[in-house]
């Protein structure tokens, strides 16, 4: 447990020196993000807005397209913060690096892959709710139904924790292609989830309290977590900086 706090003492350490006096920067962009994921929801919605089969597909199929494109801003948010811990000077423009030709197609598929990856592990829950009828149905299935959330939830954040390097090795290796970005970054994962899963939830705290500032607060902890990530993986590959 001391070598854990040490480690994430170190990259938290790192991350507040990489952001400070950037937060205008990395805020708007998360900013600009959580809006336009918050529209492209709600219009998702509204467009399939029935239950049958029809509805359900079509919902699917447009939050698996909104996912795609909100990919390419979050690989933006990514490497403003890898750029910042790697000392590198960084713009607002900077959160639309993912749609620069030849690196959209690979952000794209690798999106993809870690979209369907977590409609896969969330499928098992979602059929069985799907046949409940009611509250009352519900209430009735409500252990079994908890369990399917719970694994579903595990697998989801072992996969995504195996995955968590990809955007970054996009930007560092613009020639591996995507199928070797997702193999390599659970390679470099292997044996160190955990201390990333440990590192991550450390924030967990400061979101909580973030909610006494009515959740203002919390975009600077975004901020913070995620150039704490990109210290993590620069801990991770020991690469000196690139230009992105």
């Amino acid at each position: 447990m001391a070598r854990s706090s040490e480690f994430n003492f170190q990259r938290k350490s790192e991350a507040r020196s990489a952001i400070a006096g950037h937060l205008g920067t990395t805020v708007g962009a998360i900013i600009f993000y959580l809006i336009t994921a918050m529209i492209l929801s709600t219009v998702s919605v509204n467009i399939f807005p029935g239950s049958g089969a029809i509805s359900t597909v079509g919902f699917m199929a447009v939050n698996f397209l909104v996912s795609l494109f909100l990919g390419l801003l979050m690989y933006g948010i990514n490497i403003l913060h890898l750029s910042l811990v790697y000392g590198q000077d960084v713009s607002f423009g900077g959160l639309f690096e993912g749609f620069r030709r030849g690196t959209n197609d690979r952000i794209i598929k690798v999106q993809a892959v870690l979209t369907a990856v977590n409609f896969v592990c969330t499928l098992p829950a979602t059929l069985y709710a799907s046949k409940l009828t009611g509250l009352d149905g519900i209430r009735t299935h409500l252990l079994p139904l908890t369990g399917l959330y719970l694994l579903g939830s595990i697998a989801e954040i072992w996969f995504a924790l195996g995955f968590a390097m990809c955007y970054f090795l996009i930007a560092d290796f613009p020639e591996m292609g995507s199928a070797q970005v997702l193999r390599t970054s659970v390679k470099m994962m292997k044996g160190h989830r955990w201390r990333l899963f440990v590192l991550e939830l450390s924030f967990l705290p400061l979101y909580f309290l973030s909610l006494l500032s009515f959740g203002i607060a919390a975009l600077w902890v975004f901020s913070y977590e995620a150039a704490s990530t990109a210290s993590f993986y620069k801990w991770l590959t020991g690469r000196q900086p690139a230009s992105h």
